[in-house]
């Protein structure tokens, strides 16, 4: 197969990336395929990239999170503070002090947060940690590969202000409004702009994937024909005198978004016959299954890892495009268990915090008043995850309820998903790192 024209456009980098990563040897069922078959596909799969190009372009105005904040924050701190900082190479580190006994005598710090000034600033902070004495006076800023601390070189106030620089009400404002009013436009014409090009990209993913299912007889025939009505606007499809019910996804118990699960039954009558369509899927983005070979399946492809590479697997991360932002940490966790191996610290810090409760109680003296986290404990892989798949009702819809437009639905989802990500995001500091250490993410 060629490439298609538009990707030969400089500006689509994405798109021409993702052709140069796929295999360089086109699958047996394609060789084994007719003319007339392989045309299809080839059609149908020129026809995705160029709509997906188009949606790109569409999207192109909607920057990235670091990108849209950083000029922002470098003003904010010019006018609050009068210095001029790389937002990213300038890091935020902050210590708490370890004191002991009643009098809370100094004895030691331990770090609790080393961001860039940038990443400090999207994840907020709490009231209490923009008072003086919130932390311990070791912390300050650092400039990258420096040895030491930025105040010694440019005088930056302690306290609220440098707080106050970082979380101020317009710079959050400003956060909020611009991904809110570039996804749900009050003009008509640029939501249609926006709402087109998405409907179009996914209508030609999807025609795509039953192209190429139906040749490597991942559904039937009577199961592509069902498809390509849907894709032609079809609300109330039936399989073989059956209806068809539009599902969503959900995994671990996190409702997942652009996954689309066709669940084939008489209304009140509970079947165990689904295609599920996973966009993109590099293995099967279309296919029948009953639930236990859609367990078994997803068992296979998420633990399936090449020892040679540490971390998530390339499934698991490619899976994480559909997860929820704030259900990151909760996704990769399932993948992993803590090691054999435990240091005498990491077993003994569950008791540790009583332990000194007691000691406090028996003597004030003699106890600490804070202790410091112990070391993250070294993580394996999960052989036997939690994963739990399933097709589940519209949130707030009963499981019976007619189906609504499908892209229209996807397209809301798309948005809503969008949007959450972004707010998400910039939820409290705090907050979000103790939901990391707690799942040991490595989404954080």
């Amino acid at each position: 197969m060629s490439k298609p024209s538009r990707l030969v456009d400089p500006g689509h980098a994405k798109r021409r990336q993702a052709v140069k990563d796929a295999p360089a040897n086109l699958p047996d069922w394609y060789h084994q395929a007719s003319p007339v078959q392989r045309q299809a596909v080839d059609t149908a799969t020129f026809a995705s990239f160029s709509s997906q190009t188009q949606l790109d372009k569409a999207m192109a105005d909607l920057q990235g999170l670091d990108a849209f904040a950083a000029p922002l924050l470098s003003q904010a701190l010019k006018d609050a503070l009068k210095v001029t900082l790389d937002v990213n190479k300038t890091f935020l580190r902050l210590n708490k002090t370890i004191t002991y006994g009643i009098l809370r005598e100094r004895v030691g710090t331990y770090q609790v947060l080393n961001l860039s000034l940038l990443q400090a600033a999207i994840h907020n902070f709490e009231a209490a940690e923009c008072e003086a004495g919130a932390f311990d006076e070791t912390s300050g800023f650092v400039v990258e590969g420096a040895t030491r601390h930025l105040r010694a070189v440019v005088d930056i106030p302690d306290g609220p202000p440098v707080s106050q620089a970082l979380s101020r009400a317009e710079y959050r404002r400003a956060l909020s409004a611009v991904p809110q009013g570039f996804l749900y436009p009050t003009d008509a014409a640029k939501a249609k702009a926006l709402h087109d090009p998405f409907v179009a990209a996914q209508k030609d993913a999807m025609r795509a994937a039953a192209e190429m299912a139906l040749l490597k007889k991942d559904i039937e025939p009577a199961d592509y024909d069902m498809i390509l009505s849907v894709i032609a606007g079809e609300m109330n499809p039936r399989l073989k005198g059956k209806r068809v019910w539009f599902r969503d996804l959900q995994l671990m118990k996190h409702r997942l978004t652009g996954c689309v699960v066709f669940s084939i039954s008489d209304k009140y009558a509970y079947s165990d016959e689904f295609i599920l369509y996973v966009p993109q899927d590099p293995q099967s983005p279309l296919k029948r299954y009953s639930l236990g070979q859609l367990r078994e399946q997803f068992k296979r492809q998420f633990t399936a890892r090449d020892l040679s590479v540490s971390g998530p697997t390339a499934y698991q991360r490619f899976f994480s495009q559909f997860v929820d932002y704030a259900d990151l940490p909760d996704y990769f966790s399932q993948f992993t268990q803590n090691g054999p191996d435990k240091t005498f610290d990491q077993s003994f810090a569950p008791y540790a915090p009583l332990l000194n409760m007691v000691v406090k109680g028996l003597n004030p003296w003699g106890a600490f008043n804070e202790l410091p986290p112990p070391d993250a404990v070294v993580q394996v892989p999960e052989d036997d995850p939690y994963l739990d798949p399933q097709g589940i009702a519209r949130r707030g819809r009963g499981i019976w309820a007619d189906n609504v437009d499908l892209w229209d639905y996807l397209f809301d989802r798309y948005r809503d998903k969008l949007l959450g990500d972004a707010r998400t995001t910039r939820c409290r500091r705090r907050m979000w790192m103790r939901r990391c250490a707690r799942k040991k993410s490595p989404a954080c």
